[in-house]
């Protein structure tokens, strides 16, 4: 009788700990663009952008210099890690693995400086990755700098899993886009990558509390 109610309990755990654990990666995610920062070179606003994804203010990096985004702009977007590339902007290309471990290796390199104009720089090797033609709208010593980091994003050794931490929004055309409550221009928004969330104090301090649950009745268990 006692193992039977242990068993009971640790299932009532388990589910406990799943619904307070992050969702997995899917479509849905609710995406709004709320500032573009004022970072400029070669036209365009280059570096970190910053999105509301799901309501939490987070900052991203647009991979996709073809596109266009606005600030009050609405989408839904697919969330991919980088291990899974099936719907996303370039996962279509034969070097798509490559590609966007490079520029998940560039977005690293851009998080890791304050330095606006190497952001800049960075940027335009991250759209370079998959769209040498984005070099065009710059020239001198930008377009040398990005040149270079493209060359050393290029010469990167990657394992499988390094980039874990990163995420990937492609929008899902499926869904209304707008901006400001009207329907947008007729391309979709960009491609971004972000850091994947990290959970709130209080869904850890759960988590937590499950996980001693289930090991104080495991042991329980095993007294008996």
């Amino acid at each position: 009788m006692n193992i039977r109610i242990s068993r009971y309990l640790i299932a009532a755990v388990a589910v406990a700990i799943l619904s307070f654990a992050p969702s997995a990666l899917a479509d849905g995610a609710s995406m709004d663009l709320t500032g573009a920062g004022s970072n400029v070179l070669g036209g365009v606003y280059v570096g970190a952008y910053t999105v509301t994804i799901n309501g939490v203010s987070t900052q991203v990096v647009c991979d996709d210099y073809a596109d266009e985004s606005y600030i009050g702009e609405t989408w839904t977007a697919t969330e991919n890690a980088l291990g899974t590339l099936t719907g996303t902007k370039w996962g279509s290309q034969t070097n798509a693995t490559q590609g966007y471990d490079e520029m998940a290796w560039l977005f690293n390199q851009m998080f890791s400086t304050t330095n606006t104009q190497t952001i800049a720089d960075i940027q335009y090797a991250i759209w370079a990755v998959f769209d040498p033609g984005a070099l065009s709208a710059i020239s001198g010593t930008d377009l040398a700098n990005a040149e270079w980091w493209l060359t050393q994003a290029g010469l990167q050794s990657f394992y499988a899993g390094e980039f874990s931490n990163i995420v990937i929004y492609t929008p899902n055309t499926s869904y209304p886009i707008s901006c400001s409550g009207q329907s947008c221009a007729n391309t979709p928004p960009q491609e971004f990558m972000a850091y994947v969330a990290t959970p709130e104090p209080s869904t850890v301090l759960m988590l937590g509390l499950g996980m001693l649950s289930l090991g104080f009745l495991f042991r329980r268990r095993a007294i008996a």
